[in-house]
């Protein structure tokens, strides 16, 4: 076999999901792809869902068409299966042509649905993310609520402080690479008045920290990941919880 075959084999194995699901009393965490996140959210507890949507990287690279198409189709997936009461958090990474706004595709899909832009909480010029992309891009992030979802404005100012602290802090090369911090989320929860009647979803649970932070706060957790080395970890941070 060539080293070429190999290769192809060992990156299918990483991206290919085993459709593994780890749940117990507070977690259902899957090792599936987001598009079929509806296998899980059957799980939900709670009076209220919290969707953190820290948009996948690759995303940025996409032209507006792509994305807008891309993030439909998640968000038909996502939508049907949540409480009427609900918020999402959004953190993003755009190119500056597309400046995160209402007018840009993760938001036109949520205000066509329904949703209600809140307020952009913080956001942060990124010149050069590790090279590889070349134009500077924005790291933001935003709220859009619905079913009268009551922010904490009182915690607004704490979690654009702490952004501010954590990102000027990072080294250049790490910049919109890294993920945020379980404390960073912890805040966004609090402006979102996460407790342990909400449920926290995160299609996209990367590191784990948005869940680590949610258990934090007594809050019910599912989560969806693609890649199964990912998916273990997460699991093996969530046991610490439990």
């Amino acid at each position: 076999m060539s080293k070429s075959t190999k290769g192809a084999m060992n990156l299918r194995n990483t991206y290919a999901p085993s459709g593994n699901i780890y749940q117990s009393h507070k977690a259902t965490i899957a090792n599936i792809d987001a598009f079929d996140v509806s296998q899980v959210l059957e799980h939900r507890k709670g009076d209220s869902t919290v969707v953190v949507l820290d948009l996948p990287a690759v995303i940025v690279g996409m032209t507006y068409d792509a994305a807008l198409t891309w993030y439909t189709r998640m968000w038909q997936a996502v939508e049907p299966m949540l409480h009427y009461k609900a918020a999402v958090l959004v953190i993003a990474r755009q190119t500056k042509t597309h400046k995160f706004s209402k007018h840009t595709a993760i938001p036109h899909v949520l205000h066509k649905a329904g949703w209600d832009w809140q307020k952009e909480i913080c956001w942060k010029i990124i010149e050069d993310t590790m090279h590889q992309f070349p134009w500077p891009c924005f790291h933001l992030i935003s709220v859009f609520t619905r079913g009268g979802y009551q922010l904490n404005e009182l915690a607004h100012l704490s979690v654009r402080d702490m952004f501010t602290m954590w990102y000027d802090a990072l080294s250049p090369e790490t910049r919109g690479v890294s993920p945020l911090p379980v404390e960073m989320y912890k805040l966004c929860y609090e402006l979102l008045d996460v407790d342990s009647t909400s449920t926290v979803l995160d299609p996209f649970a990367g590191s784990g920290n948005s869940l680590q932070a949610a258990l934090g706060l007594g809050a019910n957790i599912i989560a969806v990941e693609l890649m199964k080395y990912r998916f273990n970890d997460i699991v093996t941070k969530v046991k610490q919880y439990e």
